[in-house]
């Protein structure tokens, strides 16, 4: 039996049909999920508020394994790789300060007796920054860590995360993860920051490529921020 359906130029398919009345190649492509997997955006990450210091750092996640695939005395290097505890997901704590009450006095005033600590825990993966940086190790940060596990948000596969998580913002100290732009000097959310990651960029013999930064005078500072290429 031949296949029910017709090739992109419309003449008849000529492969033979599996199920359904269509071929493998139909079959893969009529079960196929037309919506893209949408990686997660995590709550609570904040964009860097100091940008006075330029450095480039790339967020990835550690594996850190709680349930003992961390014990003991020969635990291979790589681990993490047969891991069956979602090593680069943990939990999150969260303190709130709670006030507990007296009882309602005669003039339905009540006292404050103590404040009490309430504790929660949140899903939330093992973030880690790694500089990226000639001066700080070489430029070789990304590929050091890995050497220790370490893999990048969108790489994650777990129950928690089954589509990964969205990159983020390249800057020191900065996960935003919307509205990001590649840049000559990486990803970021910002161009003042990837200008300040230029301005930081030095050559093979560490030296400044657009020379000292001004950083008393802002006008100047800025004027120099402005001559950096992104």
């Amino acid at each position: 039996m031949k296949c029910v359906a017709t090739k992109k130029d419309g003449t008849p398919c000529k492969g033979t049909a599996r199920e359904d009345g269509l071929c493998i190649a139909h079959l893969k492509t009529n079960n196929a999920d037309p919506t893209p997997a949408t990686p997660a955006f995590l709550k609570g990450l904040r964009r860097a508020g100091n940008l006075r210091v330029g450095l480039r750092c790339v967020t990835m996640l550690r594996p850190i394994c709680t349930d003992g695939c961390q014990d003991g005395q020969e635990v291979p290097r790589d681990w993490y790789l047969t891991c069956p505890h979602d090593p680069y997901v943990g939990k999150k704590q969260h303190i709130n300060q709670v006030p507990i009450y007296s009882e309602p006095l005669p003039d339905g005033s009540v006292t404050l007796e103590r404040m009490e600590d309430r504790i929660s825990w949140e899903t939330w993966p093992h973030l880690v920054e790694v500089a990226v940086n000639l001066q700080v190790n070489s430029g070789q940060g990304v590929e050091r860590g890995r050497r220790k596990g370490y893999i990048l948000p969108e790489e994650l596969r777990s129950p928690f995360y089954p589509n990964g998580i969205a990159p983020m913002c390249q800057f020191r100290a900065c996960r935003w993860q919307h509205g990001l732009r590649e840049f000559k000097w990486g990803t970021f959310c910002r161009e003042i920051e990837a200008r300040m990651i230029g301005a930081s960029a030095t050559d093979a013999a560490g030296q400044l490529i657009y020379g000292a930064r001004e950083v008393l005078h802002e006008g100047k500072r800025r004027a120099g921020l402005e001559r950096v290429a992104v």
